[in-house]
């Protein structure tokens, strides 16, 4: 997915990094997890949801191979999952933001604090996805 930088809105959708068959919702999920901080995936999920599937349903010509619902449940069936690839890359870019790798040298704490808490609200996710 490509943000529009001023109102952390999809501007498009791209997928061609890990291909496979499987659910829509593995992407979507690796890809709010890694791409957005933790509030604004919260406050937006349901949002990209939505828009997600409408795009997929629009391209469809107005059928989309699989219900909101569909992917609202794969969504929460899968996340434990594939949310667990983004707190491996998760630790990556923390790496490279200590090692001067990744992003600029004032802003490397910043950074890594921002990376943290991303980490911390996924595991709280999964935690409170046990419950139901």
């Amino acid at each position: 997915m490509l943000w529009r930088k001023d109102n952390n809105e999809i501007g498009a959708i791209i997928d061609f990094q890990m291909i496979f068959i499987g659910s829509a919702a593995f992407d979507i999920i690796r890809i709010l997890t890694l791409g957005l901080p933790r509030e604004i995936r919260k406050q937006k999920t349901e949002e990209y949801l939505e828009y997600y599937h409408k795009t997929l349903s629009d391209f469809f010509q107005g059928s989309a191979p699989f219900s909101l619902d569909q992917l609202h449940n794969q969504y929460s069936l899968i996340y434990p999952f594939a949310s667990n690839f983004t707190l491996f890359g998760i630790s990556l870019y923390i790496k490279m933001y200590s090692d001067g790798t990744l992003g600029k040298k004032e802003s490397k704490e910043e950074n890594r604090k921002e990376l943290v808490d991303r980490a911390r609200g996924i595991v709280e996710d999964i935690e409170a996805s046990k419950d139901h």
